[in-house]
């Protein structure tokens, strides 16, 4: 005779066996239902042709980008159709009851540009709104995000788990965040999406929807079903993804050297920065050069040469690593980086005691605490070159550290 913990276990057995019904939903206006294994998915379709332009940008300028190009930008092998421009919009920031309602991505097929937004009506479609996903999506694509390694990725990865789904296989990612800071943080006062369209796609939104406020809209479409709620979501995943495509393009071509841009001089120094990652240091010069020859700010201009400097000494060009480094003194006056290493270069390599000492010792004096960090090391070094020199004397009158008369 089956006891009740046996007949109750049957019957959680039986429950669990039977599916659960889908909540019913009615058509979502321009929006195509597609059927799937685990229900319907709502999907949309938009494709721009050659003279489609975001801004300054336009979509023909891809066909100049070279595979060399976006390599130099994804430190991978890629092609401009591997790539796959993706921005969500989702409830919340983050956990466990976060939910992905829109999944935008764009691909770039035969000089067009091929758009697709994934609409999720209602927490109960989940399950046949990640599987469109991922079969809409091409396996083994470079992933293209804003933000999208700490944001976009993490939560969507996170709900195909919930649902015991397997997640798209990706190539890799390419986050522009990355980029966008080491190429304009230095001389924009902001790197958010919308800064960038303004200051290097040159265009601004019109009538776009606060982020803060799109999970509240999503939630009204919820309890109202009015797809109208929702309009101004669509638009601003839609121009997200086009100021991707954008903004990628733009970045790559910087690479290939064309840059009509007013902030071509921090850029190259972003470009420096990466050809050094990568090993390639003719090139890195090059750019420090060609970053030196244009607009800078004194502070920029000093970490530029400071930045050369270390180049120069990783290659084993003594001369011209202290010029750089003489030339960042001459620059930023008290940087205890720049003057420890001009006085290394002066004391070990060319023996002069006295000039390593008064560099030394600017660095000490500068203000606001600068030195603080470094004070020790300073001190030491200061008291090493003072034996050497036998006895300690100050600098020569009208000589700044770099050894110009003032």
């Amino acid at each position: 005779m089956k006891t009740e913990i046996e007949r109750l276990r049957e019957l959680m057995r039986a429950a669990g066996a039977r599916p659960r019904p889908l909540p019913a939903c009615p058509p979502v206006p321009g929006f195509l239902q597609v059927e799937t294994p685990t229900g319907p998915a709502w999907v949309r379709e938009k494709r721009y042709g050659a003279g489609w332009a975001q801004g300054a940008f336009a979509l023909r300028s891809w066909g100049e980008v070279t595979p060399e190009a976006l390599g130099f930008l994804t430190a991978g092998s890629c092609s401009a159709p591997q790539l796959l421009f993706v921005d969500v919009e989702a409830t919340g920031l983050g956990g466990a009851g976060v939910q992905v309602f829109l999944a935008g991505s764009a691909r770039l097929v035969d000089g067009e540009l091929v758009l697709t937004q994934h609409f999720l009506p209602g927490p109960g479609h989940e399950a046949a709104f990640l599987h469109e996903l991922n079969c809409r999506w091409p396996p083994h694509s470079w992933l293209v995000t804003y933000n999208g390694k700490s944001f976009d990725w993490p939560l969507l990865s996170d709900r195909y788990t919930m649902q015991g789904q397997s997640r798209p296989t990706i190539a890799g990612h390419l986050d522009l965040l990355f980029w966008a800071r080491r190429l304009f943080g230095t001389c924009l006062a902001s790197c958010s999406l919308i800064s960038l369209e303004q200051e290097v796609l040159g265009m601004a939104r019109s009538g776009d929807i606060p982020a803060q406020l799109v999970p509240a809209a999503y939630f009204e479409y919820v309890r109202s079903g009015d797809l109208g709620c929702m309009a101004r979501v669509l638009e601003h995943n839609l121009h997200d993804m086009l100021s991707l495509v954008a903004l990628t393009g733009t970045f790559a071509a910087y690479s290939l050297g064309h840059l009509d841009t007013p902030f071509a001089g921090p850029i190259q120094l972003g470009l420096a920065r990466r050809y050094e990652e990568l090993g390639q240091a003719a090139q890195a010069r090059a750019c420090y050069h060609r970053a030196l020859a244009g607009e800078l700010t004194p502070q920029l201009r000093g970490w530029t040469l400071r930045r050369l400097g270390f180049l120069e000494k990783r290659h084993g060009d003594g001369e011209k690593a202290q010029a750089a480094f003489a030339a960042a003194v001459s620059i930023l006056g008290h940087d205890p980086v720049a003057c420890t290493e001009l006085a290394k270069h002066l004391e070990h390599r060319i023996g002069d005691f006295d000039h390593a000492a008064r560099v030394v010792i600017q660095a000490l004096s500068g203000p606001g605490g600068r030195a603080e960090p470094w004070r020790s090391r300073l001190q030491q070094r200061l008291a090493r070159l003072d034996g050497k020199r036998g006895r300690s004397r100050p600098a020569a009158p009208g000589a700044d550290a770099a050894g110009f008369r003032k």
